[in-house]
Order: C-alpha cells, then structure tokens, then sequence
C-alpha cells in the first residue's frame, strides 16, 4: 500500500486506487487476526513439544486444523460478504474483488509461519531471514510489474503470489532439516474445497436471484456443510491434537 499511489500509471486515479485497496484491504482483517493470535500461542506450544516422542505427528495434526480454522473464516467472509462490505462505504464496492486474493494470501502466510518452525526448532533461523529477504524481493518486483499493469489488483495479487512463494520454499526446505509429515493431501482439499465452495455459492446465486434472508440461509447451509464435512475428514476430536 506505501507504493502503490507511486506505481498506479494514471496518477489522477492514484489516490482513488488506494482508498479502495485501503478501505477493501480491511475486509481481511479476520484472517489476518487468526494468523497472528495463532503465532504468539503456537510458537511456545511448539517448542514445549519439541522433544516429545509424537512431536512431528502432533505438529502435523495442529497444521491441519489451523488450515482448517483458516479455510472456514475465508468461507465465512465470502459468504457473507454482502453483510461484511457494508463496514466501508458503497463507493469502495469496486475493490471487493481484492478480498478473496488477500483472505488466501494471509492462509499461505499463516501456513509459512507454521512451516518455519521447523528451522526455529533446530537453531537454523538464518533461513527465516533469507527468506524474509526474498518474500520482500518478490513483492517489490511484483508491484513494480503488475500495478501499472493493473493497479490495486496488482497490489493484491503480488501480496499473495510473496506469501504463496515463501511457504512454499519454506515447506520444501523444512523438509531437509527437519521433517513433519504433514498431511499435504488434506490441506490441499480442504483449501480446494473452500475455494469451489465459495464459487457454487456465486453460481447458485446466479441461477436462483437469491438475495438477503434466502442467500444467508443458503451461505449457513454450505458453511455447514463445509466445516462438518471437513471436521470429520481431519479426524474431528477423534484425533485431536490436544
């Protein structure tokens, strides 16, 4: 956002591109929230845990339903994103379309931030920073390249295509210096299925002209539907990692 009102190519329009990306940006907060109280709670469980004998197992299972927990409040808020856009003003309505990029940007942020224990627990945190510096690389380069291209969706879309790197890095990377068999399979369905989720809700929205009560009533049902479903996949209390 400190860059944006320099790269947008009309700048008549700069101002007005980051009020909207501003004002929009704002609508992610929840996910943001999520990631960030997880951090401070999970790195002093994670390193009370270090040297039990079911460490990576149980490391792996808190992965799966921090994404869980994560894959639900992004379905949360594009279901009910009529209600949620009414906390900034109609005439940032525009910018809605930034909201699901940035929710998924801060998930793979939360997700990297699980990842990175695996360099925390072994002493190697050098590895944390080369990877800050290339994540900050990453979106310097993507702003420059992509918000004349496309002004604030570019801003959005180099936010999560940093965050998506860095993860990824850092869960191949993870895997050398200390393994955890993380359930890669179930992260990847789960977070697919909040993602066709929330597009047949667009579609049934479409098909049905379904507005206020009916549509609330038809984004309960698929959320329901969503965390019951997954809940189970996962292994519910059955398997807690608690």
């Amino acid at each position: 956002r400190a860059i944006l009102k320099y790269l947008v190519t009309d700048k008549s329009q700069a101002m007005t591109q980051l009020g909207i990306y501003s004002a929009c940006y704002k609508l992610s907060i929840l996910m943001t929230l999520f990631v960030q109280t997880f951090r401070y709670a999970a790195d002093p469980f994670y390193f009370s845990q270090q040297n039990k004998e079911n460490a990576r197992p149980l490391f792996a299972k808190v992965m799966n339903y921090f994404v869980l927990a994560g894959c639900i409040i992004f379905l949360g808020v594009m279901l009910y994103l009529d209600i949620i856009k009414l906390f900034i003003g109609e005439k940032y309505y525009d910018g809605l379309k930034v909201v699901p990029v940035l929710l998924a940007a801060n998930l793979f942020l939360g997700i990297y931030l699980n990842l990175s224990i695996c360099y925390k627990l072994t002493g190697k945190t050098y590895y944390g920073a080369w990877l800050s510096i290339f994540g900050a690389l990453i979106t310097i380069v993507f702003n420059i390249w992509l918000i004349p291209v496309m002004g604030y969706m570019g801003a959005a879309w180099a936010t999560l295509i940093c965050y998506a790197s860095m993860m990824l890095l850092s869960w191949i990377k993870g895997r050398e210096i200390f393994p955890v068999p993380y359930d890669t399979k179930r992260l990847l369905v789960m977070m697919g299925l909040a993602g066709m989720s929330w597009m047949l809700f667009e579609l049934l929205k479409g098909w049905t002209h379904f507005t206020g009560m009916k549509s609330w009533l038809m984004a309960f049902l698929l959320l329901a539907v969503y965390t019951g479903g997954m809940w189970k996949y996962i292994g519910g209390m059955t398997e807690s990692p608690l």
